[in-house]
């Protein structure tokens, strides 16, 4: 198996549906104590530190490091960080910097309404989670609490997608 480091836009997608995308029925798939408790991301930070989306963007790129290094030890500290798969100039500096960008929504005109934006569709940041999750399935990265948090959030977000599904409703349990 080989991994590669994601890029921005990626994390930036795992993060807002993470932390901001509505399941349609019972609000954010994650809510506030989840994100506490699944990630160690505390449900307050002060203004002029980095934001919650910052800290957890952080970690899950961070997480992809790890599982990175581990597939391809050569590519561990020093100048290593310029040989490993990804982004091409991605360093462990701009890791470190991150900053969430809520990623770009797309939207309608409404009628005496004006612009009204509409949400990424679910299957893209379903998508970007699992890529992200899958590139982190390397080494000593999979025994992380950030990985498991990370596995959680997708079977939840998968139930979700299920469950929503034409006919599921009507399937019998049993």
């Amino acid at each position: 198996m080989s991994a590669f480091l994601v890029d921005k836009a990626t994390i930036d997608r795992a993060v807002y549906l993470i932390m901001e995308a509505q399941d349609g029925s019972y609000g954010r798939f994650v809510n506030d104590r989840e994100v506490q408790e699944l990630f160690n991301i505390p449900t307050y930070v002060a203004e002029g530190l980095p934001t919650r989306e910052d800290l957890l963007g952080y970690k899950l790129w961070s997480l992809n490091v790890l599982a990175v290094e581990g597939r391809y030890p050569d590519t561990k500290g020093g100048n290593g960080e310029r040989n490993r798969p990804g982004p091409i100039g991605l360093t462990d500096a701009d890791i470190a910097m991150y900053r969430y960008t809520a990623p770009a929504l797309k939207g309608v005109w409404v009628v005496g309404g004006g612009f009204e934006p509409a949400p990424l569709p679910i299957l893209q940041l379903f998508k970007s989670l699992r890529c992200l999750a899958y590139q982190c399935t390397e080494d000593a990265a999979v025994d992380t609490t950030e990985y498991k948090a990370l596995e959680a959030v997708s079977s939840k977000v998968a139930h979700a997608i299920v469950s929503a599904l034409p006919g599921y409703d009507k399937a019998e349990w049993a």
